[in-house]
C-alpha cells in the first residue's frame, strides 16, 4: 500500500515513527512535512484568532495538495491536523479519491485545547483514530461515527535498552511539558539529583526551590532515551487531560529499560501489574518509591527488566498493522 503521512517533519515525531513502521511492514510510506498545518505556529495560530486563517494557510495548503498529488497515495493519514479546515480536507479527498484518516495524539475536545473549526474538521475524515477509550467515547458523544482506538507505542529506532552498562547520572528524570499537577511530584523529590526539562518549567517552577534546577529545553527521541539510560528512575505523571489511560512515555521509558514511576491508572495496572513499573497516586508515594529504589538496586533492576519485557511487543509496527488492517482490502 502506498501511504502518505502528513505530520511534523521531526525525525523523532509520531509521523516519522509511523512511516518507519509502515515501511517495515512492506508498505511504501512517505512522510509529508506540514508542521504549520498539523500542529500550528505563531502565524497560523494568530491568523485563526483574527479570523484571517485562509490568507495565511492558503499557500501552505496548496503546497501540501501538490505534494500529495505527486505521491498519489492510496491512503492518507494526517497526524493531528489542527489547522487543516474541513472544506479543504473534503476537497483533497475529491481530488485524490482516497480515504483520509486522522490520528489525533492529544485530546481534541479538552477545554482550552480545541476550537470550533477543529471540532468541525474531524467530521471530514473517513476515520478518526485516538489513543484512548475515554477520548473515543467523547468523540462518539460529539457525533463522530467512525472512531477507533490505536494506543500509543514506542519506536525501537528511538527507544531501546543500552547495549552496554551505563553509570546512572541522576536519581530521577522527568522529561515533558510543565503542568501544575506535575510540580508537586518534582518538589517531593527535590532533595534528590534530578533532571527536569520541558516547555514551561522555568516559569512554572519560578517561585519554588526548583527554580534554578529545571530547564525549558525540549529533548526528543534518542536524546530522551539516553537520559533514561542515565536515570535510576523516570517519572511519567500524566497530564490533566489524561488521568485514566496512558501516554507515549508509558512505552518509551520501559523500552529504555528504565524503572518508570507513573500515575496509577487502569491501563497502567493492566499493562504492568505490580512488577513492571511503580504506580503511584500521590507525590508522597513517589518520594517513598524513589527512596526505596535507591536502597535496593536489585529490585530496581528487576522492575526495569520486567517493564522492558512487558512493552516489548508494543511497537509502532504492531500499531500500524492494526491501523491498516481495516483498510487493506478497501484500497489499492
Amino acid at each position: 500500500m502506498r501511504l502518505a503521512i502528513v505530520a511534523s517533519g521531526n525525525d523523532s515525531g509520531l509521523g516519522a515513527s509511523y512511516v518507519r513502521a509502515a515501511n517495515s511492514l512492506g508498505h511504501d510510506a512517505t512522510l509529508v512535512p506540514a508542521d504549520e498545518l498539523v500542529a500550528g505556529g505563531r502565524g497560523t495560530a494568530l491568523s485563526r484568532r483574527l479570523h484571517a486563517e485562509m490568507f495565511v494557510s492558503r499557500r501552505l495548503l496548496q503546497r501540501l495538495h501538490n505534494s500529495l498529488l505527486k505521491i498519489r497515495p492510496s491512503l492518507v493519514i494526517v497526524v493531528k491536523g489542527r489547522f487543516m479546515p474541513r472544506r479543504w480536507i473534503e476537497s483533497l479527498r475529491a481530488s485524490l479519491d482516497v480515504p483520509i484518516l486522522n490520528y489525533y495524539p492529544d485530546h481534541p475536545l479538552w477545554p482550552g485545547y480545541t476550537d470550533r473549526r477543529l471540532r468541525e474538521a474531524l467530521f471530514a475524515y473517513d476515520e478518526v483514530l485516538t489513543w484512548s477509550e475515554n477520548v473515543a467515547e467523547r468523540l462518539i458523544d460529539h457525533g463522530l461515527q467512525c472512531v477507533r482506538v490505536i494506543p500509543f507505542a514506542y519506536d525501537p529506532v528511538l527507544y531501546s535498552a543500552s547495549s552496554e552498562a551505563v553509570e546512572p547520572r541522576w536519581d530521577a528524570s522527568l522529561i515533558g511539558q510543565y503542568y501544575p499537577s506535575r510540580l508537586p511530584f518534582v518538589l517531593a523529590v527535590a532533595d534528590h539529583d534530578l533532571i527536569v526539562s520541558g516547555r514551561g518549567w522555568r516559569q512554572g517552577a519560578a517561585r519554588t526551590p526548583m527554580k534554578d534546577r529545571v530547564q525549558d529545553r525540549t529533548y526528543a527521541g534518542r536524546e530522551i532515551c539516553r537520559i533514561y539510560w542515565k536515570s535510576r528512575a523516570a517519572f511519567n505523571i500524566l497530564a490533566p487531560s489524561n488521568t485514566q489511560a496512558h501516554n507515549m512515555r508509558t512505552f518509551e521509558i520501559p523500552a529504555a529499560r528504565t524503572v518508570m514511576i507513573a500515575t496509577r491508572t487502569p491501563e497502567h495496572e493492566a499493562l504492568f501489574g505490580e512488577d513492571g513499573a511503580i504506580l503511584v497516586d500521590s507525590p508522597d508515594e513517589a518520594r517513598f518509591a524513589l527512596i526505596a529504589l535507591a536502597e535496593d538496586s536489585e529490585r530496581r533492576l528487576a522492575i526495569a527488566e520486567e517493564g522492558h519485557r512487558r512493552v516489548s511487543g508494543h511497537t509502532y509496527s504492531e500499531r500500524m498493522a492494526l491501523l491498516l488492517d481495516k483498510w487493506n482490502d478497501r484500497v489499492q
